[in-house]
């Protein structure tokens, strides 16, 4: 959505909320398709709603929310904050006031010299953002052999022991496997994004950003503080928390590619069109301007542009049924591991009457079940459940 857009949504929502935010600490809008016009809108967007009392009413000498709301008294509270580009890397520090028509005081937008706890605050900000996206776009690519980085990169298959005898080694490492898997192996898989994404970002940057990395959830989606270090000429006491809403350009991490295997590329195979894994993927921590005390990437997945055996998972996701065409296919070992008592089994249907099908080898006779399995994933601010229906082939009894 374009900057614009959201600066006269954000307008309206604004004029319909009746909460304004107590805390002391300053905020840091970052926006990385803004101006200087456009940051200052952003800005004045931020102003504190006007705080009113009721007014009272000369007949009875008391509060009157509705005979004695001409008389109300308002004032229009002040708030100081940051609007910083990352990739132009202009910063401006902003006190607004909003109109307050009823005392007859204009709004404004006033810019603010920024103190050297700031600056230092602002600039590692950009080194975060720069870090963060250009080691997505690293990951995202295929350097040579020669170069791939030495740490972060290694043989994922050797990370996880295959203890189910119906799945082959490869498909733990699936585009199926993202959805399908067990949640043990799922988990494995996206720490091994985290953990490549922390390695690419230490090679990026002289900043230790990757000093420790917290536990799934200790840190909330979104949730982004950096404070001032210790350094000569500053204090270390300023807090500022990160707001990245006005972030356009998202960063897109691929652990399963179409047209090439990549930084993690024993997951995937080379030019498989029909099985891709596209993840949007942010941060969050808790930083100082020395080191990342808590960095923790969050990871989105792209239902409408990933693909698993070729089935868009948006398609996957509560449909009534999905007949999987191929029993050897990873989508069909992993679903058909699938047994009563698991966490993910919902349903079991009945089996079909036999019939002839012909995978390359023959014909042979197969029966066909119905299997509703439910599986869980993030693709918005918090993970979401949803149960399939699938129609998989099966040996007839």
């Amino acid at each position: 959505m374009p900057i614009l857009k959201k600066v006269f949504l954000l307008v309206f929502l604004s004029l319909l909320s009746m909460n304004v935010s107590a805390s002391n600490q300053l905020q840091l809008f970052g926006c990385d398709s803004c101006d200087i016009q456009q940051m200052q809108q952003i800005a004045a967007l931020q102003a504190p709603l006007l705080q009113c009392e009721e007014g009272i009413n000369p007949d009875t000498g008391a509060a009157d929310s509705e005979q004695g709301e001409n008389n109300a008294t308002c004032y229009a509270p002040t708030k100081d904050l940051f609007v910083a580009n990352p990739l132009t890397k202009k910063a401006f520090k902003y006190r607004v006031k909003a109109d307050n028509l009823k005392m007859g005081e204009p709004g404004y937008v006033m810019s603010l010299s920024i103190n050297a706890d700031e600056l230092e605050i602002i600039q590692t900000y950009y080194d975060l953002h720069q870090a963060f996206t250009t080691s997505i776009a690293e990951l995202s690519t295929t350097p040579p052999a020669s170069t791939l980085p030495k740490s972060g990169v290694k043989n994922h298959f050797e990370a996880f022991s295959n203890t189910s005898s119906g799945v082959s080694e490869a498909c733990l490492n699936s585009a199926a496997a993202y959805l399908y898997s067990s949640e043990q192996n799922k988990n494995r898989l996206l720490d091994e994004m985290r953990t490549a994404i922390r390695a690419e970002m230490e090679r990026q940057t002289s900043r230790d950003f990757t000093s420790s990395l917290p536990s799934k959830g200790s840190v909330s989606a979104g949730s982004l503080t950096i404070t001032a270090g210790t350094r000569p000429g500053v204090s270390g006491m300023a807090s500022v928390a990160v707001e990245q809403q006005f972030i356009e350009y998202t960063s897109l991490i691929t652990p399963v590619r179409a047209s090439s295997c990549n930084g993690f590329g024993l997951w995937c195979k080379e030019g498989d069109v029909n099985n891709q894994i596209h993840y949007k993927v942010t941060y969050s921590g808790d930083i100082t301007t020395k080191s990342i005390n808590t960095l923790l990437p969050h990871f989105q997945l792209r239902t409408d542009i990933s693909k698993i055996e070729g089935i868009r998972p948006s398609t996957l996701f509560g449909a009534a049924q999905v007949r999987i065409e191929n029993p050897g296919s990873c989508l069909a070992q992993l679903v058909r591991e699938v047994k009563p008592g698991d966490l993910s089994f919902v349903d079991l249907g009945p089996i079909s009457s036999p019939a002839t099908y012909n995978f390359g080898k023959g014909p042979a006779s197969f029966c066909t079940q119905s299997k509703t399995v439910r599986t869980c994933t993030n693709t918005g601010a918090a993970s979401a459940c949803t149960d399939t229906t699938f129609l998989e082939l099966t040996t007839c009894k």
